[in-house]
């Protein structure tokens, strides 16, 4: 099996998990606090499990906007997996990197597609919304992304460098021999 398709499987075990992960954890959170659960301190002052049911998109904007909870969202997974058939990359950071982005938008449409909203319920409090594990997801896969971007883009730079340094190198060389070749006709 060639190593594109391994890394395929790979993707959907990881987001298959991810997107368990994150219902599971979203249905057990909903079903505690319309229970008539009270918000969880988990750290005090910093870190609490709220519910919060988010009508919007990333943290709260565009309430009730079908085009930006729906159709963008969407359109986004089509190009994503789109884009990934065509780059065929098989770099571990890239396949955990996709796996949590997509796994985090199916999570986040899953609900706004079954329930018009999304459940949200991480407050941490030197941020002005709440989140998700999906949520979490897609941030954390995005950082990774972006980090193996730049680190590509520094790695092409140096291989440039490199080949343009063989090429002078080679030219060097190549000019050597010349010489020499002249000046044995020369002693001839």
């Amino acid at each position: 099996m060639k190593s594109y398709a391994k890394s395929w499987i790979v993707k959907s075990i990881l987001i298959v998990v991810l997107v368990v992960l994150d219902l599971l954890s979203k249905y057990l959170l909903q079903q505690y606090f319309e229970n008539g659960g009270e918000p969880i301190v988990v750290i005090n002052n910093f870190f609490n499990l709220e519910y919060v049911q988010n009508t919007g998109v990333a943290f709260g904007m565009f309430k009730n906007s079908v085009v930006a909870s729906l159709v963008f969202p969407i359109i986004f997974l089509l190009a994503f997996v789109a884009y990934d058939i065509l780059c065929k990359t098989n770099k571990k950071t890239y396949i955990v990197a996709f796996s949590l982005i997509i796994a985090g938008a199916i999570g986040n449409l899953y609900d706004r597609i079954i329930l018009k909203f999304v459940r949200d319920f991480f407050a941490v409090k030197i941020f002005p919304f709440v989140f998700n594990f999906a949520d979490a997801c897609v941030s954390i896969g995005f950082v990774m992304l972006v980090v193996v971007f730049i680190l590509d883009i520094i790695k092409s730079d140096k291989q440039k460098k490199n080949n343009v340094k063989i090429k002078n190198e080679n030219k060097t060389v190549e000019s050597n021999d010349n010489s020499e070749l002249n000046d044995q006709n020369d002693e001839k």
